[in-house]
């Protein structure tokens, strides 16, 4: 077993033994020959990234409620000499009360375990190595502080790094340093190269602007005891002064937006929305792939529709390919399926591409969208 999983499986057996509404929670552990299994608490509202970019509902109120929660959090992991490093909206989940989790510590270490090992290969000693070592990287690049791509000494002050960057993309949907790749947005983040909208509000601006600071003992909360007061600097910020100074969050609900969104049956919001876009039932159930093989001519994708098809993981060049692919699939002389082309990495779907052309073609589509993570989107 790889020392990674055995360092998460330490730090997690930490945090079962300090428990804290806004950590996720271990309940069981097993293994098979290759794999460690966490048997891990339900959140059934999912990611909180998934609320953020619906802005029209995460607003000011939603960032404030959310932004309490997490540095609770926070105090909490680092009380306990544990840095997440790779804190962002994805790892952040909601409960079926809407409050938060914070969970995925396969990138954390405990500064407090004498037998911890931070490896050099997990970091980039400079911006000039990573074109050779860019699979070694640990967190995410648009929240890693600067001092995680120099080398440097890892503190708590990593994650409030990125606590400043999840609020920047609470109130604008985005991080504050965003780019083309990977390494053009680690030069932005050495170089402090971000901007705020023209609305943005000043306490907040001003918060973020006293946490992202190039040097990590010159960021808001660095010199704050952390066994005393937590992090007071930060909790005493104007940003927080809507609270009062009640941060007693496990007993407050989330704004009403929030949980008006929440309650809503995901499955029949879609529906809806797909019925008003002009789409039948027969193509609805095609869109959320609950048959996947129905031989009605109704169900195959229908001309004159637009389709919007939203590239989550910058893989252009294959969205591309996989759609040419079945273009001529579709426009071929001979459209069978012995004698078209068929995607050489979906292995797993060849014998289903075997078993009828109108099947096939609609699963070579369905099989194309999935290989290389899109999601599709209709108008």
């Amino acid at each position: 077993m790889s020392k990674a999983i055995l360092r998460e499986k330490s730090i997690m057996k930490v945090l079962t033994e300090n428990v804290s509404p806004f950590i996720i929670q271990l309940f069981a552990t097993f293994q098979d020959e290759t794999r460690l299994y966490f048997a891990l608490n339900y959140c059934v509202n999912g990611e909180l990234l998934s609320f953020i970019n619906q802005q029209e509902v995460f607003d000011e109120e939603a960032a404030l409620f959310y932004m309490a929660e997490i540095l609770l959090a926070l105090e909490h992991l680092h009380r306990l000499g544990i840095v997440h490093r790779d804190l962002k909206p994805e790892n952040i989940l909601l409960t079926e009360k809407l409050h938060i989790q914070i969970t995925d510590f396969g990138s954390a270490i405990n500064l407090n375990d004498p037998n911890q090992e931070i490896e050099d290969k997990n970091m980039f000693n400079n911006l000039n190595s990573y074109r050779n070592r860019k699979n070694s990287f640990v967190g995410t690049a648009q929240y890693v502080s600067p001092e995680m791509l120099t080398n440097k000494k890892i503190t708590p002050m990593a994650d409030i790094w990125a606590y400043a960057c999840i609020l920047y993309q609470m109130l604008t949907s985005k991080p504050p340093f965003v780019s083309g790749n990977e390494y053009m947005i680690f030069q932005k983040i050495q170089n402090l190269e971000y901007t705020f909208p023209d609305d943005f509000p000043s306490d907040a601006k001003h918060l973020i602007q006293s946490i992202l600071k190039i040097k990590s003992t010159e960021r808001l909360g660095a010199n704050d005891d952390l066994q005393k007061g937590g992090y007071e600097s930060i909790r005493s910020h104007p940003y927080f002064a809507p609270l009062n100074g009640d941060w007693d969050m496990l007993n407050k609900l989330p704004p009403e937006k929030i949980q008006a969104v929440a309650k809503m049956d995901n499955t029949s919001d879609l529906t809806t929305e797909l019925t008003e876009k002009g789409l039948g039932e027969k193509q609805i159930t095609r869109l959320l792939g609950l048959h996947l093989h129905d031989d009605s001519d109704e169900n195959l994708i229908k001309p004159n529709r637009t389709y919007i098809l939203e590239d989550t993981a910058n893989s252009a060049p294959l969205w591309i390919a996989a759609v040419d692919e079945v273009k001529n699939f579709y426009f071929s002389d001979d459209s069978s399926p012995e004698s078209s082309p068929q995607p050489s990495t979906c292995s797993n779907g060849d014998s289903e591409l075997k078993n009828g052309r109108k099947s096939t073609k609609q699963g070579l589509f369905h099989l194309q969208i999935r290989k290389i993570g899109m999601t599709e989107k209709t108008n």
